[in-house]
């Protein structure tokens, strides 16, 4: 992170920043599923169903902001 503050007063400021880093994300995992049908007439019908839903994402990020900062010194 880089950026820098610009003091209006001694305790208010203007501020920006610019953010360069790696992010990775992970989603999902083991699942199971269970479906029972029960009709009107005839049997009872069960489906079972297990397993693994991944996603994952990882790259390099850039973002800026500006931000109104107040600061307080003691």
């Amino acid at each position: 992170i880089a950026g820098f503050n610009y003091f209006i007063t001694e305790r208010i400021s203007l501020g920006a920043e610019y953010r360069f880093g790696y992010t990775y994300l992970k989603t999902g995992g083991n699942y199971v599923e269970s479906e029972r049908t029960t009709p009107p007439t005839g049997s009872i019908t069960s489906d079972f169903s297990k397993g693994r839903a991944e996603f994952r994402d990882s790259g390099f990020t850039v973002s800026s902001s500006a931000n109104i900062v107040f600061s307080a010194f003691f």
